[in-house]
């Protein structure tokens, strides 16, 4: 069972509601294997490890910047982590994280089994 339901066309449409109930922003949770194609934008990367996946490579704004194609020997995408890569490149989906996601008062949207987990291990 994935999500709480039996069949395969209930879990896609439990993770597009899942997807559309979440706030557009924070990391690209996208990761690859050896081999896969990933993006770098010499004009949006703080170093030369940080890529972007496909899919938020196209959504992003590169027009006019220098891009390489690189296949990838591991790792995750960058959009969305403002350390890794300059925030106007990130695509529409993992824009900058909104400070009242980047908070104590975070904690708050989170579901309460969750958070119980959350305020035992974290430190006041």
């Amino acid at each position: 069972e994935l999500y709480g339901v039996s069949t395969l066309e209930e879990a896609l449409l439990r993770e597009g509601q899942l997807k559309e109930e979440q706030p557009k922003a924070g990391v690209c949770p996208n990761q690859w294997r050896s081999q896969e194609v990933a993006f770098r934008c010499l004009d949006c990367e703080l170093d030369n490890n940080c890529v972007q996946c496909s899919d938020c490579f196209f959504k992003a704004k590169h027009e006019g910047h220098e891009v390489q194609m690189i296949r990838t020997v591991g790792g995750s995408c960058d959009c969305g982590d403002p350390a890794s890569w300059d925030p106007h490149g990130f695509c529409p989906e993992h824009c900058e994280t909104p400070a009242r996601l980047d908070s104590a008062e975070a904690l708050e949207l989170l579901p309460p089994v969750i958070l119980m987990g959350a305020q035992r291990l974290l430190p006041q």
